[in-house]
């Protein structure tokens, strides 16, 4: 009997969004990572590029930082940080 993966015709891609409980501590970078989420954007066939989006807790009440292919905010301790990638998919 074949598999999904090995029907003629059909397009196998990965998952377009995966989410993951991490609970660390980073004690370098003073956070704890709450919750991972990362899609992967596709357009006929061929990788374009791949988003990763973390929610986690840091000791500040007020900081943005923009970086060339993200951002960091942080409002009351809560901390949202978004990443764009073009070369490659995050794990």
């Amino acid at each position: 009997m074949p598999t999904f993966n090995s029907c003629p015709g059909l397009k196998t891609q990965p998952p377009l969004f995966r989410t993951s409980l991490l609970l660390i501590w980073d004690r370098h970078a003073r956070i704890y990572r709450l919750l991972r989420g990362v899609r992967d954007k596709y357009k006929e066939g061929q990788f374009r590029y791949s988003e990763k989006i973390t929610f986690g807790l840091q000791p500040k009440l007020l900081h943005v930082k923009r970086e060339y292919w993200g951002l960091i905010v942080c409002v009351f301790g809560l901390r949202f940080h978004y990443q764009r990638s073009y070369g490659g998919r995050y794990a």
